[in-house]
């Protein structure tokens, strides 16, 4: 299921605010990454949402 109108909303007014940060969509991820609560393992999209991460913050602390 995907995030509400509403946050997807606030998602584009904060990457309008901040055309400089990275963002990274991750299909069929939303909010929660599609994991469940209470928790059940990874899905998919959390995988992803972990990889995205780890490359970003190896670039930042890269350049610390």
């Amino acid at each position: 299921m995907g995030d509400s109108e509403r946050l997807l909303a606030q998602n584009r007014a904060l990457r309008e605010l901040a055309p400089h940060q990275t963002f990274v969509a991750v299909p069929g991820g939303n909010h929660t990454f599609g994991v469940a609560d209470p928790y059940e393992g990874p899905t998919d999209a959390l995988d992803q949402a972990f990889e995205e991460t780890a490359v970003f913050l190896k670039r930042v602390f890269r350049q610390a």
